[in-house]
């Protein structure tokens, strides 16, 4: 069933009465302007798939596909930036270049790539936004987790940090908590590091968990882009430093590796079975599912780049983040100080659409790991819309799919309370306690 577009006005239409989700529209030179615009299709399956450019959409939202971002060989700056784009101000509330939520409250609403589509989808529990999602202060913590979270600082004092060169990478890490109890290994997103974890890594370790952040190729204080962009490479190298880490060797008495990954990171924590290493449990904090367009968009963002002052850095992430704590601030603004853009681009270019890593759930590979599934609301920018909820319940478990009420992609940030407790639900540590509700 076709959504027709009003290109005079850019308001979404319904036919039949089919409601459909915003979706930022593509102006002539591939940038997102603010116009609503939906353009959604549902095809003979009866599944959801973005649309731009189809021959029933008319006007604006026949743009050209936006060329790729082209680096200057010189000055590593992104090229064709034209003045006008000024007054777009993408909200910086990723670990992925250029947030496509707008100020102004349009946001990106981005169905499930179809051909990851469980066939077994239909017999799973339906979503509904009215659900009941998580919600969290202090006061639902366990009292020593609450403690760590509220005097954790952004210097990582009292974490231990570690440089070990696996395969000619030299792998940075920070970890917070006692080695001998049951290990967790956070994996952080696109331009960011593991300082993002700066607060859930020794809340998590106050709650009984020896807890690892990593520094990915190309990013932090590793560094050392070789080039390996493909979320099975990534996987690859990074099951490769666990196991030399002896993260993968612990005494099963104490309980075996969990890792969670966000953003970028949660792709490559989801291929992490099929490159040989099975984790005891795997967490996926807001796995993109994004078409190809819109990591293309991206690229363009005028604001998100590599810094070489960090004080240039904070400045801007603060002005466009009013709401972050300085810790947050400087997590972010460190990140880009640390990351190679080549590296960034061809991870988010060069992957093909990202489907949550549902894909590679379902390999042979993962089968019989608990997985779960952490995510924000999409009205406030999360990059797991609810289209594809059913996907994610079907493949994981529905009480394996946590919402994070009014969070957006990076909720460790915005919400750190509720992403704490989902965290903590999710790794055994608290009770979990997913609402049902009837949907007939």
């Amino acid at each position: 069933m076709a959504v027709d577009v009003d290109a005079g006005v850019g308001q979404r239409a319904r036919d039949a009465g089919h409601a459909a989700g915003p979706v930022v529209h593509l102006g002539e030179d591939g940038f997102p302007l603010d116009e609503r615009i939906a353009a959604l299709d549902e095809d003979g399956a009866g599944r959801l798939v973005v649309g731009r450019g189809h021959d029933h959409v008319t006007g604006p939202a026949d743009a050209a596909t936006p060329n790729r971002a082209e680096i200057h060989a010189a000055g590593g700056q992104r090229l064709g930036q034209d003045g006008h784009r000024s007054g777009l101000v993408g909200q910086l509330d990723d670990e992925l270049i250029g947030h496509l939520i707008l100020r102004a409250g349009t946001d990106l609403t981005v169905a499930e790539p179809p051909s990851y589509r469980p066939r077994d989808v239909r017999a799973s529990p339906r979503y509904d936004p009215r659900m009941a999602n998580l919600t969290a202060t202090a006061a639902d913590l366990p009292p020593a987790v609450a403690a760590a979270l509220a005097s954790a600082t952004p210097d990582l004092a009292g974490a231990e940090r570690r440089t070990l060169e696996v395969g000619g990478i030299p792998w940075a890490s920070v970890s917070w908590g006692d080695p001998a109890d049951a290990p967790v290994l956070l994996v952080h997103g696109v331009t960011s590091n593991a300082d993002t974890y700066w607060r859930i890594g020794p809340a998590i370790a106050a709650g009984g968990r020896h807890v690892v952040a990593v520094d990915l190729p190309g990013h932090g204080r590793t560094g050392h882009w070789s080039g390996r962009h493909r979320f099975a490479e990534t996987a690859t190298d990074l099951a490769g430093w666990i196991r030399a880490s002896g993260l993968a060797a612990r005494d099963l008495a104490a309980g075996g590796l969990a890792v969670l990954g966000h953003s970028w990171g949660a792709m490559v924590v989801a291929a992490l079975p099929a490159a040989g290493l099975r984790p005891e449990r795997m967490v996926l904090l807001d796995p993109p599912v994004l078409p190809l367009w819109a990591l293309e968009m991206m690229t363009k963002d005028p604001l998100e780049h590599r810094y070489d002052d960090l004080g240039e850095a904070m400045d801007a992430i603060r002005s466009a983040n009013l709401g972050w704590s300085e810790g947050d601030v400087r997590a972010k603004a460190l990140g880009l100080t640390q990351f190679t853009e080549s590296a960034a681009l061809a991870i988010l270019l060069e992957n093909g659409e990202w489907d949550g890593g549902l894909a590679a759930l379902a390999d042979p590979a993962a089968a019989g790991i608990p997985t779960w599934v952490i995510r924000g609301v999409p009205e406030a920018g999360c990059f797991v819309p609810d289209a594809a909820v059913p996907a994610f319940r079907a493949r994981v478990g529905h009480d394996h799919v946590i919402t994070i009420a009014d969070a957006p992609h990076s909720p460790q940030r915005t919400h750190p309370e509720a992403t704490t407790l989902a965290i903590l639900r999710a790794l055994g540590i608290v009770p979990n306690a997913v609402e049902r509700v009837d949907l007939g």
